[in-house]
């Protein structure tokens, strides 16, 4: 490998240039880092400036403009989304024994493209139950992945920005040709077309979760109801032909339909 004193301070201010034209929170030192195992991997094929612009390039694929840009093989992403559902902290036990219990609680946020849910650990699931609600704007950095119910983010910094606004449609009374990706605090009256039973799952925290669906109509349309956790033993005491008023709903998209999911 080259190293990088050899070429003096040429070097090092364009990397430093490079870096100084990305928004991004990796720190200098990791992408300085960074750069010297690209031009080591490239077998003496680029200087340390190309290796940089290569590695900036990598870094700004991996910033989200919207939700809906997110993927799960990023190995980061950054977005901003406003908070439509809080759910409750949760506990569970770490492989090693002798470790403290972890604690994780589930957000859902959502921007005008679409929705995505955010797993919150350990400390930042203890402030979300403190210090969230639902509304806020938050600028979330981490990890994306495949969950059961779809795409999440597990989160490695969240932070309030109370200066960006999220515009998402929020009505009174939602009729089913009303709903929208991302809409929050959805209060919707139906008939129930049709029931499913309970199911249970291993969440990737150890706990086990129940959920189960719906299928409600009006005179606009129907649509999907996925009742989770606590919510879900509600789908035992509905009856197909039974008029509901299902209340507190996000809407979140599966297969290239919307649903509307209530609960955890």
């Amino acid at each position: 490998m080259r190293d990088l004193a050899d070429h003096g301070g040429t070097s090092m201010g364009a990397i430093e240039e490079v870096y100084e034209d990305l928004d991004t929170d990796v720190e200098f030192e990791e992408f300085e880092a960074a750069v010297e195992d690209k031009v080591e991997q490239m077998g003496g094929l680029a200087d340390e400036e190309t290796a940089a612009m290569l590695i900036a390039h990598e870094l700004r694929d991996e910033e989200a403009d919207t939700i809906a840009d997110i993927e799960p093989g990023m190995n980061d992403v950054k977005f901003l989304g406003k908070v439509t559902a809080i759910g409750e902290v949760r506990t569970f036990e770490r492989d090693d024994e002798e470790a403290e219990e972890g604690r994780v609680c589930n957000v859902d946020v959502a921007d005008a493209s679409g929705s995505v849910r955010v797993a919150l650990w350990d400390d930042m699931a203890a402030a979300a139950e403190e210090e969230l609600e639902v509304g806020q704007v938050l600028r979330v950095m981490g990890r994306p992945k495949e969950g059961y119910s779809g795409l999440e983010v597990s989160a490695d910094k969240v932070e309030p920005d109370e200066d960006a606004e999220v515009d998402i449609q929020v009505l009174d009374t939602y009729r089913v040709e009303d709903l929208t990706l991302g809409a929050s605090d959805v209060d919707l009256v139906g008939q129930v077309l049709d029931t499913d039973s309970i199911r249970t799952f291993d969440r990737d925290d150890g706990s086990e979760g129940r959920v189960a669906n719906l299928t409600v109509g009006d005179e606009t349309g129907r649509v999907r109801v996925t009742l989770w956790d606590g919510k879900a033993d509600l789908a035992e005491e509905f009856e197909a032909g039974e008029v509901v008023e299902v209340g507190d709903g996000y809407v979140r998209e599966r297969d290239g339909d919307l649903e509307l999911h209530v609960g955890d």
